[in-house]
C-alpha cells in the first residue's frame, strides 16, 4: 500500500494524519489574517505616496551634491548592514528563517519612509516653520537609522507576533523614534555620534517593554519552535560578520565627510570592534568551559561597536577604544550568560537585545557622562569640540539627562504601543515561530526524513 506525504512545517505526514476540520478553520483566519497586514501595508504606502508627492522635493544645496558620492559609500554600508546584517543575524529561529530576511526588508522600507516623513515634521514644529521638506541622501541614511531602532525591537519580539500587528507597532515607533530625536534630545541637547543612546537604547528598551506587554510565550511552544539549529546558527553568525564589517560606516556617517573627525570615528569603531570580538571568544569560554557559546559569538562581538558609537568622536586614542570594545564584550556577555537566566521568567527576549544592544548602550551612555566631564577644549579643534560638546563643559549632565529621558520615553511609549497593537491587531494563532504563516515553504522532502528527524530540510 502506498502512502501519500503531505508537506507541513512540521515535516511530512501521511493522509491519515491530515489537518482535521479545526486545523482547516485556523488555517483560514491565518490566511485573513495575512490579507489584512497586506492590506495595511498597502494602503500606508498610497499614504507615504501622497504625503511624499505634496511635502518634499530635491535638496539642491551644492555642498550636498559635492559629497554625494562619498556619501553614497556611506548608504550603501548602511544598508547592507539593516538588510542583510539585521536580517541574517535574525535568521537563528530554525523555522522562521524567511520572516526574518524578508521582514527585516519591509520593516526597513517602511521605517524609512516613515521616518523621513515624521523627523521632518517634527523638525517643523521644533522649528515652529512648515514648509516643504528638502531631501538628500544624508536623510535616508537617517531613515536608515530609525529602521535600525524598529530592527533592534524587532529581534526582542520575533517569534512573538505577526506581522499584521508588528507593521502597525514599527510605524508608531518610527514615529515616536522621530520625536525622541527631533524634539527631547535636540532639546536636552544631548550628543550621540554614533546613535548609542538615540538608536541603540531607543530601540532595545522600546522592544522589551513591548515583550513585557505581549507576555511570555508557553514552554510548549518555545520548546517546538524557539530552537536553532546549525545551518540557522551559521546564518546568523553571517549576519554578525557583516555588522561587524560596516559598522564604522553606521557610526561615522554622522560625521563631516572626508575630516579628520571621521577618521577618527573609524579608527575609534574598528578598535573597539576588534577588541570586543577577541575578548568575546576569551569570555566564551570562561563561561561555557570547554567550548564556545554561538549566542556570545553572534552578538557580543558586536558590542564594541554599541557602547563605542556615543564617544566615537571623542579623543579616545586607539588604547582608549580598545578598553571600550573589551568592557563591552564582558558587558554583553554577562548579560547573556548572567543576567538573563535570572529576568527570562519577566521578559522573553527572542533575539537578546538586551545583552546586544540595551546593556552596552546604558555602558556607553556613562562613559560618554564620564568622558564629557574630563574633556578639555584645548584638546580639539574648535569645530570638532562644538560638535562633540556642544554645551561645553555642561555636556555630561546633558548626557545624563538625555539617556534618562530616552530610556524613560522608550519604556513607556513601547509598552503602551505594544498594550494598543495587541489588542487590535494581534493574531490569536499559536505558532508565530514558524515562516508558514506568511510563506510559501512547499519545499521537497525526502523520503528518508521525517519530522522528527534532527536534518529535516525544513529546519535548513
Amino acid at each position: 500500500m502506498t502512502t501519500k506525504l503531505h508537506l507541513t512545517s512540521y515535516g511530512a505526514v501521511d493522509d491519515e494524519d491530515k489537518p482535521n476540520e479545526p486545523a482547516k478553520l485556523a488555517e483560514e483566519s491565518e490566511r485573513l489574517s495575512s490579507d489584512r497586514f497586506v492590506i495595511f501595508v498597502g494602503v500606508v504606502q498610497v499614504i507615504f505616496l501622497v504625503c511624499f508627492w505634496k511635502s518634499t522635493t530635491y535638496d539642491t544645496d551644492p555642498d550636498a551634491a559635492a559629497d554625494f558620492n562619498n556619501v553614497l559609500i556611506y548608504y550603501i554600508g548602511i544598508s547592507i548592514m539593516m538588510l542583510i546584517g539585521f536580517g541574517y543575524l535574525m535568521t537563528f529561529l530554525m523555522y522562521g528563517g524567511l520572516s526574518a530576511v524578508g521582514f527585516t526588508f519591509l520593516i526597513t522600507m517602511l521605517s524609512v519612509q516613515m521616518d523621513i516623513l515624521a523627523e521632518g515634521f517634527f523638525q517643523c514644529v521644533y522649528d515652529g516653520e512648515f514648509a516643504t521638506l528638502h531631501l538628500s541622501l544624508n536623510d535616508i541614511i537617517l531613515g536608515n537609522c530609525a529602521a535600525a531602532a524598529c530592527l533592534i525591537s524587532f529581534g526582542g519580539l520575533i517569534g512573538k507576533a505577526g506581522m499584521q500587528c508588528l507593521a502597525p507597532f514599527m510605524l508608531l515607533e518610527t514615529i515616536f523614534y522621530a520625536f525622541s530625536c527631533q524634539v527631547i534630545s535636540r532639546y536636552i541637547g544631548i550628543a550621540d555620534m554614533g546613535g548609542t543612546i538615540k538608536i541603540h537604547m531607543f530601540g532595545a528598551y522600546f522592544g522589551l517593554a513591548a515583550s513585557v506587554a505581549l507576555g511570555i510565550p508557553s514552554d510548549e511552544q518555545q520548546a517546538a519552535h524557539a530552537n536553532s539549529n546549525r545551518s540557522s546558527d551559521v546564518f546568523s553568525l553571517i549576519g554578525t560578520v557583516f555588522l561587524w564589517i560596516f559598522w564604522p560606516c553606521f557610526n561615522g556617517a554622522g560625521a563631516p565627510m572626508n575630516s579628520p573627525m571621521q577618521q577618527r570615528i573609524v579608527l575609534n569603531t574598528i578598535f573597539a570592534l576588534t577588541s570586543c570580538c577577541v575578548t568575546t571568544f576569551v569570555m566564551s569560554r570562561i563561561f561555557f568551559q570547554k567550548k564556545f557559546g554561538p549566542v556570545d559569538i553572534q552578538n557580543a562581538t558586536l558590542a564594541g561597536g554599541v557602547m563605542v558609537g556615543a564617544s566615537c568622536n571623542y579623543l579616545l586614542y586607539p588604547g582608549g577604544a580598545i578598553a571600550i570594545g573589551m568592557a563591552a564584550a564582558w558587558v554583553s556577555g554577562i548579560g547573556y550568560n548572567v543576567i538573563m537566566p535570572n529576568i527570562q521568567h519577566l521578559v522573553h527576549d527572542s533575539c537578546g537585545i538586551h545583552n546586544l544592544h540595551g546593556l552596552p548602550s546604558v555602558a556607553g551612555a556613562i562613559v560618554s557622562v564620564i568622558l564629557a566631564s574630563k574633556a578639555k577644549e584645548s584638546d580639539y579643534a574648535a569645530e570638532d569640540y562644538a560638535s562633540a560638546f556642544p554645551n561645553g563643559d555642561n555636556q555630561w549632565l546633558q548626557q545624563l539627562q538625555g539617556s534618562l529621558a530616552v530610556l524613560i520615553f522608550s519604556l513607556s511609549t513601547g509598552y503602551i504601543t505594544m498594550l494598543v497593537c495587541k489588542k487590535m491587531f494581534l493574531q490569536k494563532a499559536a505558532d508565530k515561530f514558524s515562516d508558514r504563516e506568511y510563506w510559501d515553504i512547499a519545499y521537497p522532502v525526502s523520503p528518508t526524513l521525517n519530522a522528527s528527524s534532527p536534518l529535516d530540510p525544513l529546519c535548513l
